[in-house]
Formats: C-alpha cells, structure tokens, sequence
C-alpha cells in the first residue's frame, strides 16, 4: 500500500526520534535503521515525484484551458462586434427609410428609444472637481523603497514568499 506524503514525514521524523532517544548509538540495530531509512527515503523520492508530476500535467492542463478560454473570449469579442455592426446598419436604415416596425417570417423588428446615454466631450482635468473621481491607491514602489532604506511605515511589512520550483 502505497503512504502518503504525511504518513513517510511522520516514518522520517520516528527514526530522528529513535536516534535521538538512543543518542545515535543503536548498536545491533543499525542494519534494521538502515532499511527503514532507505525505504523511507524511497518511498518520499517516488510520492515526491509522483508529486511533481501531477503538479506538472495540472499546470499543463491550467494552461491548455486558460489559452482556449482565451481564444473563446476573442470568437465572443468577435461575435458581439459582429452583432453590433448590423445592428448599427440596420438602425441607419430604419432611420433613413422612417421604418419604426417590420415584421419577417421570424422576426419582429422595432426602432426604440433607448436611455440618453452621457458623452463626456472634453478632458476630465477641464471639468468641475465635484465631477471628477479621484482613485487613491498605495505607491507599492515608494513604499517598498522606504522599507528596504529602514523606515517604518504602520501596516506595512515586506513578506518573503516561498514556493516550489519543478524543472
């Protein structure tokens, strides 16, 4: 039966353990040590593997899916502009040949106003301030910069980050 990851630290830290408890010194049983050691050491080196393999295919498969949503995205992109262009050209002649209804075999066609919609003709900086939106968001840069040169900044801390790397 094959362990799991948990199950051959837990064999790894028995045997720091028992050559701890023992002082190192485990006279008449070294060969026994040994063999639970290199099966240990076995069995972490195949579920390891085993390990990065899978990390592998579903980093593989996060790809694979990520590239066609993508490209489905762009095909939708595609569509929807595709859609609008006739919808726009239809609107132009309904409008030139006063057409506000038709009806196909289908389909029942109809002008409709819809909601004015807000055309901002000119720089946002030319605006009123009391139309304007200001964003603020935090210069991670300069806050990064003041840290790295000793100052401290409330709420702020830099964080080193650890990760696996499979080559």
């Amino acid at each position: 039966m094959s362990k799991t990851l948990w199950e051959i630290g837990d064999d790894m830290d028995a045997i720091v353990s028992l050559l701890e408890e023992t002082d190192g010194d485990a006279q008449g049983c070294e060969k026994a040590i040994d063999k639970w050691i290199d099966d240990a050491r076995g069995d972490l080196e195949k579920k390891l593997d085993n390990y990065a393999a899978l990390i592998k295919a579903f980093e593989a498969k996060s790809k694979a899916r990520k590239e066609e949503a993508n490209r489905l995205l762009h095909m939708a992109k595609v569509d929807a502009n595709a859609a609008q262009r006739m919808k726009d050209r239809l609107t132009h002649f309904f409008t030139v040949h006063d057409i506000k209804k038709m009806e196909t075999p289908r389909y029942k066609l109809s002008m409709r106003a819809g909601k004015p919609g807000l055309l901002v003709g000119r720089d946002v900086e030319e605006l009123d301030e009391r139309f304007q939106k200001v964003t603020v968001a935090p210069d991670k840069k300069a806050i990064t910069q003041a840290i790295q040169s000793g100052e401290e900044i409330a709420g702020c801390c830099m964080v080193q980050k650890v990760s696996i790397w499979i080559r």
